[in-house]
């Protein structure tokens, strides 16, 4: 379970991040959309580097 909490952690600090980066462009819901999807890929990455 401790990974799961790993990976909650790991995403919120990224849209954090991507929101300081990001303010005005996060509003556009393309953004939004790509954004999502890179940190589907960066969770799915950590996942099958971790296991």
């Amino acid at each position: 379970m401790m990974l799961w909490h790993r990976i909650y952690d790991v995403r919120d600090e990224l849209s954090s991040i991507e929101m300081k980066l990001d303010v005005h462009s996060y509003l556009d819901y393309e953004t939004r959309l790509k954004s999502a999807r890179r940190v589907v890929c960066f969770i799915f990455t950590y996942l099958t580097n971790f296991c």
